[in-house]
């Protein structure tokens, strides 16, 4: 299936984990799941999910979000945290980071939805499994005021990578 026996065992013992090299090692992984166990492509997707990756992909998500948008880049970008320059590589076809897009979204204030959406379009999603999301899914379901701020503040006291960053 394209992953050790290491793997494997580390599955085995935690289902949720997703230890692979980089996401083109996990996707290759999942495609050969889908085929040894006949999955379905919701079953796919969701287990895809799970990884906190999406097989749906749509480059030019950006392009189509921004068309809207009748504010500076330059003063999006830095609430992002991002130069002109780098949304110009990602408006031009080069995937942001899911933490670039999860910044994009709240500062856009998008609905639930359009953030998945978002999110699905460059392959990523918010799993309940990784430590991230779940503080951001918090944030998008109990908080009134979301403000990109505040949310890294508590990512950066738990040492997890803040939203804009490009790790």
């Amino acid at each position: 299936m394209g992953c050790s026996k290491t793997d494997l065992s580390r599955w085995h013992k935690k289902p949720y984990s997703f230890n692979a090299t980089s996401n083109n090692a996990k996707f290759k992984v999942i495609r050969n799941a889908q085929k040894v166990f006949l999955l379905t492509d919701g079953e796919t997707e969701y287990l895809a999910n799970t990884a906190g990756l999406s097989l749906s992909l749509r480059y030019n998500a950006i392009v189509e979000l921004l068309k809207n948008y009748k504010e500076q880049y330059s003063r999006l970008c830095n609430q992002i945290g991002i130069t002109d320059r780098m949304l110009r590589y990602y408006i031009n076809g080069i995937a942001p980071t899911k933490y670039i897009l999860l910044a994009l979204g709240i500062i856009l204030k998008l609905a639930y939805s359009e953030l998945i959406a978002l999110l699905n379009a460059y392959g990523y999603c918010l799993s309940d499994s990784l430590c991230v999301d779940v503080i951001v899914k918090y944030y998008l379901f109990n908080v009134k005021m979301k403000n990109i701020h505040d949310i890294n503040y508590v990512l950066e006291k738990l040492n997890l990578p803040v939203l804009g960053s490009q790790k």
